[in-house]
């Protein structure tokens, strides 16, 4: 059931770009179909150009090197100090609710400082004499979940439990800005159903989500759902209005559970929906009925004969369905198939490969039939560009910092 197992993830995982579905459109054959997604992949590789980032990129660097100038005033200290302070309840026992940190930090002479105030703020200038600044709050939904246990001994060797937890946030909001024009924002929400100390997956509810811009660019997660009959996710990358990525992933069943918490996935049922497309152009659509793919594991054995491993690579293709839809059009669909292997002893073995079948009927081999370096060569130079970029970037500022001063 193991290997079986891997041959699924692994399929869905290297199947992972597939084409936007319209209603019809032109049968396209293995080549044309690896240059539509080529051309697709290398758009899409270039709007996530390094040069977009790098203004984000500048201010992080050029902040660090402004705190790693800087002291720490006593009044910072002695808010540091009093903050930590008040999460220990006594008793071993210490509670972090980060919707305290409130304040109004900033560096002056090279020091960083600290003056009270009913919300958090830190302002500091760089070494241009770019003003910043950093906004935030934390909203408290005054729920505790117990994160660690630590086993202590006092002086005496007195053996003790020291508990840490945590008040979940319901809210959190972050601002960063650079001469009145934003750098980053993150905002993150959440709505849970957290009965005892600690999340239970057996009858716990969990929902998030989160969202994390920098530039012209925005990470979201607008749906992050768990409960013992769903998980769900939809994931969004974005540059300003165009979509560049987004991946859904929907498992709606039961999940079943040992005593001791582990899941028990033999029991579990239900089915896992997953999709993903780049650019609205390229799309994949796949489906696993999860009940039927463990009942279907339980009974396989490593096949002895070349047709026992035909009837295994069969009967996945009806559990597993995956389908990459390209130019308007369904073009290919993920297959299995059965390939005797020769030892060096001689004797034959057999093992089930995942191909990529299109509509004329050929098939390969994934990935290496495939989805290869030769094959693909324009993503891989992209991708060897924007790496380059990266990688001359942080050579410049490690250049920078070890000039002498």
């Amino acid at each position: 059931m193991k290997k079986t197992t891997l041959v699924i993830f692994a399929a869905i995982a290297i199947l992972s770009i597939g084409c936007k579905k319209e209603k019809e459109g032109k049968v396209l054959s293995p080549d044309e179909q690896k240059d539509y997604i080529e051309n697709v992949a290398v758009e899409a590789i270039n709007l996530i150009d390094f040069d977009y980032w790098k203004p984000t990129a500048d201010f992080i660097v050029g902040t660090e090197k402004v705190a790693a100038n800087c002291e720490t005033d006593k009044s910072f200290e002695d808010f540091t100090d009093a903050f930590y302070e008040a999460f220990d309840k006594g008793d071993h026992k210490t509670v972090y609710d980060f919707s305290t940190l409130k304040g109004h930090f900033f560096i002056d002479n090279n020091a960083i400082k600290y003056e009270k105030a009913s919300k958090f703020s830190a302002d500091w200038k760089l070494e241009d004499g770019s003003a910043c600044k950093l906004t935030g709050a934390v909203t408290s939904s005054k729920k505790e979940i117990l994160v660690a246990e630590n086993t202590r001994y006092d002086d005496n060797g007195t053996e003790y439990v020291e508990e840490e937890w945590v008040v979940i946030p319901t809210k959190v909001t972050v601002k960063a800005t650079k001469g009145g024009k934003t750098m980053g924002n993150l905002d993150l929400a959440t709505d849970f159903s957290i009965k005892g100390d600690f999340p239970d997956p057996a009858t716990d509810k969990i929902s998030v989500t989160a969202g994390f811009s920098a530039g012209d660019y925005k990470v979201s997660v607008t749906r992050a759902k768990y409960s013992p009959t769903e998980i769900a996710t939809t994931f969004n990358f974005n540059k300003g209005k165009k979509q560049i990525f987004k991946f859904d992933l929907l498992a709606k069943g039961k999940l079943s559970f040992e005593e001791d918490g582990d899941p028990d996935l033999e029991k579990t049922t239900g089915t896992v929906k997953v999709s993903g497309n780049v650019l609205n152009k390229v799309k994949l659509t796949g489906t696993l009925n999860w009940g039927k793919y463990v009942a279907f594991a339980k009974e396989q054995k490593d096949p002895k004969t070349l047709e026992e491993a035909q009837a295994i690579a069969k009967d996945m293709e009806s559990i597993v369905k995956i389908v990459l839809n390209c130019g308007n059009r369904d073009q290919a669909r993920l297959g299995f198939e059965a390939i005797a292997d020769t030892e060096q002893e001689g004797a034959e073995t057999y093992s089930i490969e995942t191909v990529v079948r299109f509509t004329d009927g050929s098939a390969y081999q994934l990935p290496k039939e495939y989805y290869t370096e030769d094959s693909f060569e324009d993503v891989f130079e992209a991708l060897s560009a924007l790496t380059k970029k990266i990688n001359d970037y942080l050579e410049s500022i490690n250049s920078s910092e070890n000039q002498p001063k």
